[in-house]
């Protein structure tokens, strides 16, 4: 069962880190908005059946009990996070957002001295400097590059911040999850995903109009596997692995995610990684396996009580 789990962790984070590599390919005949209006109509499609029975129906209580909490966490979750985060796509290659997205497990540990008072190591804090050098290393590189179609200072930065909107996503589903005696962290994700994804789709479709239909095969493809394997399937297989390994375990596979957009990025766009990039990347991915390997959300004295943060994700 272990062994299971461990693989369908391993599938969400190499389904997150395809996204990108996607993304681009779509790109070449859809705008970042009609992108993301096709690959939420078939996330969906592939969500929706999370919502049915018992547990779905749980799940929707939950959130229209804090309704609040509900509306803020499908804002900030879908449109927000990937407008801004597509946009920055549009504008840099797709190793750079790769990278970018590394940073996400030290956000995690930032925000919960912010939001729960939780004391970090030294160590720890020593890891989040490490991140952030990691992360300028990696602005400053796009910042000097001259290749019209290479990474931008302008894209590094849209990344990095629908990271901060992608953070307050999982903190606020959290509380969601939190409530009512604990939910099905899937089920919430599904009603947080299909919430927001209709004022994604209203401020598409007032913006820039419906979106083509006349696509080829590859664009229908890419799109198609964004909304149903990089959302829904990736869901559904971080959240059962989840439910079978601890938190602190789970938390190390989503450097998979980075980490496979960069090589992707790499073997399929020919992006080129400078030796700021590289020492940067370095950086990020060293440190977000210390962070989700040594828990840094845990106090010393919570450490042993045996308690952990819930590295909940939704990339």
């Amino acid at each position: 069962m272990r062994l299971r789990a461990y693989a369908s962790l391993a599938a969400a984070g190499v389904a997150w880190g395809t996204a990108f590599v996607l993304g681009k390919i779509a790109f070449a005949e859809l705008s970042v908005e009609h992108l993301l209006f096709y690959r939420f109509i078939f996330a969906v499609i592939g969500l929706a059946p999370l919502l049915r029975g018992p547990r779905g129906r749980a799940a929707i209580a939950a959130c229209m009990a804090d309704l609040p909490t509900f509306s803020a966490a499908a804002i900030a979750g879908v449109p927000v996070m990937y407008l801004v985060q597509y946009s920055g796509l549009h504008r840099t290659t797709v190793s750079h957002a790769s990278l970018m997205m590394g940073v996400v497990p030290v956000l995690f540990a930032m925000a919960g001295t912010v939001f729960h008072h939780e004391r970090l190591r030294p160590t720890i804090w020593m890891a989040v400097l490490a991140s952030t050098l990691g992360a300028a290393l990696i602005v400053f590189g796009a910042g000097r590059s001259t290749d019209p179609h290479g990474p931008s200072l302008v894209g590094d930065l849209l990344v990095i911040a629908s990271t901060v909107a992608g953070v307050a996503w999982a903190l606020l589903s959290k509380r969601l999850m939190s409530s009512r005696g604990g939910q099905s962290p899937a089920g919430i994700t599904a009603a947080v995903i299909i919430a927001g994804t209709v004022p994604l789709l209203a401020w598409v479709l007032i913006h820039s109009g419906p979106p083509p239909i006349h696509l080829s095969a590859g664009t229908w493809a890419a799109v198609i596997a964004q909304g149903l394997l990089c959302t829904s399937a990736a869901t559904v297989f971080w959240n059962w692995g989840l439910s079978h390994v601890s938190p602190s375990l789970a938390g190390v596979f989503i450097n998979l995610d980075p980490l496979t957009g960069t090589v992707l990025g790499v073997l399929i766009f020919s992006d080129v990684l400078s030796p700021p990039t590289l020492a940067g990347g370095a950086l990020i991915i060293g440190a977000t396996l210390f962070v989700s390997l040594y828990q840094p959300g845990a106090t010393t004295t919570q450490a042993s009580a045996g308690r952990h943060r819930d590295p909940e994700s939704s990339t």
